[in-house]
């Protein structure tokens, strides 16, 4: 069986350029097939600990991610806080 999952994705809570809440993302994700998401918010939720507790309310993977601004361009990672 196939997994689908976006690795670059923002909501409302952390970036500028997304119009979706977290909330509306996961239910757009699960809708077009996707498995799971990376949320690579540009400023990153407030704390780890909310994302924590809002992925543990989603029946749907989502992973803690973040997208860097550096002198070379964007880096997204995952597992960094800031």
């Amino acid at each position: 069986m196939n997994s689908y999952f976006d690795l670059h994705v923002h909501t409302t809570k952390g970036s500028s350029d997304s119009s979706l809440t977290p909330e509306a993302l996961v239910n757009e994700a699960i809708r077009i097939g996707l498995n799971g998401v990376c949320l690579t918010e540009h400023g990153g939720w407030e704390n780890k600990e909310e994302f924590s507790r809002f992925a543990k309310r989603q029946n749907f993977l989502l992973v803690h991610g973040l997208e860097i601004t550096t002198e070379f361009g964007h880096i997204i990672t995952i597992g960094l806080d800031g």
